[in-house]
């Protein structure tokens, strides 16, 4: 094994063990931690590839485990359907927008995205506009995966302001990523965005993604929540102003 492939193994399995310890304690961020990391070895629509099958695995393993499966999706449909419309449709642009502009998009996205969780953070939507806002949260969701696979951002944001406990936000999450997950492979593979070995590669990183989601499930208890966010938040933002730098130098 050559230099550059160990360093681009190492660069995955620390991104997908980090993405999995921050989901296990915060229930969600496993795209959002891996996909910036994985960027300083791979393109960023080979990151996106390679988050695929570990996000499908982690989420569906958080919705059998957590419950209320059935009134979730009953609930949330018209979210799910328009969002798997809508990243099925814009996964061509992994494969029509270079690295360089998909690396300053994804980064922008990524620190917006901060941001905008922290400023609407106890926010809570009217119930008769929860059907619209989920529709268009679907809407948005599909087109920032088109360009970053963050498309879980809009969903964390949509499903905050619903004032769920704790337990049907996991299951409500976990279930709305699973859904939108699989028709982006679709996409993905359509689109001819990945290749087989990336997504040979990608069922691997299931491996350090669960075992860091499980991990943190053992030491989740010891943890202040609201440090570890700030902490988070922070890595996030340098995270992404890293990629916004090497797409303007043309990585």
């Amino acid at each position: 094994m050559t230099d550059p492939e160990v360093w681009v193994l190492a660069v995955v399995v620390a991104a997908f063990f980090t993405g999995g310890l921050v989901k296990g304690v915060s229930g969600v961020g496993l795209p959002m931690v891996a996909l910036p990391i994985l960027s300083f070895a791979v393109s960023v629509p080979t990151a996106a590839a390679l988050t695929m099958a570990p996000i499908i695995v982690s989420n569906g393993w958080q919705a059998m485990t957590n419950g209320a499966l059935r009134i979730v999706v009953r609930r949330f449909w018209p979210l799910q359907l328009t969002m798997a419309i809508s990243l099925l449709l814009s996964a061509s642009l992994l494969v029509r927008v270079d690295n360089s502009t998909l690396l300053i998009l994804a980064g922008l996205i990524l620190i917006a995205s901060i941001v905008v969780l922290t400023l609407a953070k106890g926010y809570k939507l009217p119930p008769h506009l929860e059907l619209p806002a989920g529709i268009a949260t679907g809407v948005a969701a599909g087109a920032l995966g088109g360009v970053s696979s963050l498309f879980g951002i809009p969903i964390i944001i949509y499903l905050s302001s619903l004032g769920l406990g704790r337990t049907e936000f996991l299951t409500a999450i976990s279930v709305v990523y699973f859904f939108g997950a699989v028709p982006y492979v679709a996409g993905l593979l359509i689109f001819g965005a990945v290749t087989p070995p990336v997504m040979a590669a990608s069922l691997l990183a299931v491996i350090p993604a669960m075992i860091g989601l499980m991990l943190a499930a053992r030491m989740i208890r010891g943890i202040d929540d609201s440090r570890f966010r700030n902490i988070l938040n922070a890595i996030l933002i340098l995270l992404g102003f890293a990629m916004i730098v090497r797409g303007v130098a043309g990585a």
